[in-house]
């Protein structure tokens, strides 16, 4: 079953079992996916799916820290909950010491020594974790590497 269907499925469910943030969160998947498909004209696959839903946690990890720092916590919580919804969606996240162990076995096989390469091996491992890691924590994990 391909995303798109997973997610239609999940919709009739939440609109069945009146869960009412999950069928927001649901609703608003299929209302980005829309819009990319409109924008490409063409359907879109299901890793292109991932990286939409990845770009989503993100945009509402940014307001629930503004939220949070503007004092509106109730605001942030209904973010926060919409992440962890949202997240069951992407593949398990790797743990900071599988990307340690990836990153150091990437730097040895592109023979990197000095920052100034950082993005060279930030695409290298990028290109290998996909949807399993966060772009900031592993930036923050090759720049401890490299320094």
């Amino acid at each position: 079953m391909s995303l798109k269907e997973r997610l239609t499925v999940e919709l009739k469910e939440a609109m069945k079992s009146k869960e009412q943030l999950k069928l927001l969160v649901v609703r608003a998947v299929k209302s980005e996916i829309k819009y990319k498909e409109v924008e490409l004209i063409r359907e879109i696959d299901d890793n292109e799916i991932l990286e939409l839903i990845a770009k989503m946690i993100k945009t509402r990890k940014d307001s629930a820290e503004q939220y949070i720092k503007g004092g509106r916590s109730d605001v942030a919580e209904q973010e926060l909950k919409e992440i962890e919804l949202l997240s069951l969606y992407l593949p398990k996240q790797l743990t900071e010491d599988e990307l340690k162990t990836l990153i150091a076995s990437k730097k040895e096989e592109l023979n990197i020594s000095s920052p100034k390469e950082m993005g060279t091996l930030m695409k290298a491992v990028m290109a290998e974790v996909g949807q399993s890691a966060d772009g900031k924590t592993v930036s923050k994990l090759v720049k401890e590497l490299l320094s």
